[in-house]
């Protein structure tokens, strides 16, 4: 808001790492137009320095992605992820950590564009290797449990739906407290599941 966008590009593109598009100073995301402007910049360039199928451009695609999200654009963010995803499966193998957040990225990205069964076969996709990797109790596993939960309710499966969530507030509650606010959003969607199983009381 206290800043010219033009110094702020002119800054950006001094930078050698132009994959970050968080503010130097106060480390948070650069929001709004100014973070696509400045995505779009660094896409360009990283494009030209390395070719489009780089592992460095598929960094950019995600943060850029990420900008899109924000913004609401659904669809432009899928768009960018699933190049972002094409581009780790090559370089990396289809079972990678890295593969497995662009999968939660872009499963989140096609629920918000109303595609629950591609969003519910990309998280499972994705918990496959999160468990792998960080073992069944870890935040990140949490994470897509949670995400995977909701993609199950969209498709009418509210048992599913109340075991995925069931899951993921054991590991909040153990990693956060059982009252902090990062636990909050499973308690509610996990209440509805059961409202939708006939379970009022719960």
């Amino acid at each position: 808001a206290f800043v010219h966008l033009h110094c702020v590009k002119a800054f950006y593109e001094s930078r050698s790492d132009l994959s970050n598009l968080d503010c130097p100073t106060c480390k948070h995301p650069y929001e709004g137009a100014a973070a696509i402007e400045l995505g779009l910049i660094g896409l360009e360039r990283t494009e030209q320095a390395h070719g489009t199928d780089h592992p460095a451009v598929a960094v950019i695609l995600t943060n850029l992605s990420n900008a899109y999200g924000r913004l609401g654009d659904a669809a432009r963010q899928r768009d960018l992820l699933e190049r972002a995803l094409a581009i780790e499966e090559r370089e990396f193998g289809p079972n990678h950590r890295e593969v497995a957040a662009t999968l939660t990225n872009l499963g989140n990205a096609y629920g918000d564009l109303g595609d629950a069964a591609r969003q519910r076969d990309l998280l499972e996709r994705a918990l496959v290797i999160k468990e792998r990797e960080f073992g069944p109790d870890h935040r990140e596993v949490a994470v897509t449990l949670a995400n995977l939960g909701i993609a199950y309710g969209d498709l009418g499966d509210a048992a599913r739906k109340r075991d995925l969530l069931e899951r993921a507030l054991v590991i909040e509650e153990r990693e956060f407290g059982a009252h902090h606010r990062n636990g909050a959003a499973t308690v509610t969607d996990l209440g509805k599941a059961y409202g939708c199983l006939g379970d009022a009381a719960r």
